[in-house]
């Protein structure tokens, strides 16, 4: 392969590197259509990718891969973007020190798995240390800030707003095919379990409908059931009904 180099510059009939120290491919190392700029970028093994940051790498059998931010890195089809973003094969990390193992998509400060490489497939982390916490887990989401960050090995789990995996009196750390709406300090609203089971937290004060033919149901305490029905004429109605 032939190719011409000034300071800071490679250029070969496939590639474009500017920066200083910049690693340009040599020997039997292939490398095609990859642009890199930046301090100590690399295009080794790679084809059809973007570099760009000091220290970027997109290596090692990367294809069609974007690595743009300081130490950001990405192996196979990825995109990596923010200072040490790390994403794994099929997958895409997006903010500062983000991480998306295998099929996932971290978005966010500290989202994703930890673990290099990060473990967690098939999954959705957004949010601010969303699925911290994940090891060798799949197939969750988590959507929220610190939403799911308590989770180690649960599985199939989807969690909406801030509920970290252990709050309330609610531990689904360890456990699978939960879901979770809570508020965005992570209180809990509704959840369900992985036989069926769906439990919402109980509610004193009748709730203000807004709609006709709305209809409500409140467990107000261990023996009384609230059902509360706004009728076409815009009123609202409550029965009560004792539990044995």
């Amino acid at each position: 392969m032939s190719f011409i180099t000034f300071p800071g510059v490679y250029l070969d009939a496939y590639n474009i590197a500017v920066g200083y120290q910049i690693n340009k491919p040599l020997g039997s190392i292939t490398a095609f259509g990859n642009l890199t700029i930046g301090n100590g970028s690399h295009f080794f093994s790679s084809y059809s990718s973007i570099a760009i940051g000091n220290n970027v790498n997109v290596v090692a059998s990367s294809n069609a891969g974007v690595s743009i931010g300081n130490n950001s890195n990405g192996r196979g089809n990825h995109v990596a973007v923010g200072y040490n973003a790390y994403s794994w094969q099929n997958s895409v990390a997006i903010g500062l020190q983000s991480n998306a193992g295998f099929g996932t998509v971290s978005i966010g400060y500290l989202s994703g798995s930890r673990n290099s490489p990060p473990t967690a497939t098939n999954s959705v982390f957004l949010g601010y240390e969303s699925g911290g916490s994940t090891d060798n887990t799949t197939l969750n989401t988590f959507l929220g800030y610190r939403s799911g960050f308590s989770v180690t090995s649960g599985n199939r789990n989807t969690i909406i707003g801030g509920f970290t995996g252990n709050q309330g009196g609610l531990d689904i750390r360890t456990s699978s095919n939960n879901f979770v709406i809570s508020d965005g300090d992570g209180n809990l609203k509704m959840w369900g379990d992985s036989v069926g089971n769906v439990f919402s937290i109980a509610q004193i004060a009748p709730p203000a409908l807004a709609i006709n033919g709305q209809m409500v149901f409140n467990l107000t305490s261990d023996t009384n059931l609230r059902i509360s029905v706004r009728g076409t004429d815009g009123v609202t109605r409550v029965a009560n009904i004792t539990l044995a």
